[in-house]
C-alpha cells in the first residue's frame, strides 16, 4: 500500500516536472523569438534613418 502510494507520488512529481521544464523551455523559446523580433523591427526602423 505504501509502495503504491510512493510511485503515485512520484508518478504526480514527475509529471509536474515535466510540465514545468517544458513550459519553461516554451517560454524562453518565445522570449528569444520575441527579442529576435524586437531586434528585426529596431533594424527595420532604423536602416532608413542611416541611409537617408
Amino acid at each position: 500500500m505504501v509502495v503504491v502510494m510512493f510511485l503515485q507520488f512520484y508518478r504526480l512529481i514527475s509529471l509536474w516536472l515535466q510540465l514545468f521544464f517544458s513550459s519553461r523551455i516554451i517560454n524562453l523559446c518565445t522570449l528569444y523569438i520575441g527579442h529576435f523580433v524586437l531586434i528585426f523591427d529596431l533594424s527595420m526602423f532604423a536602416l532608413p534613418l542611416v541611409f537617408f
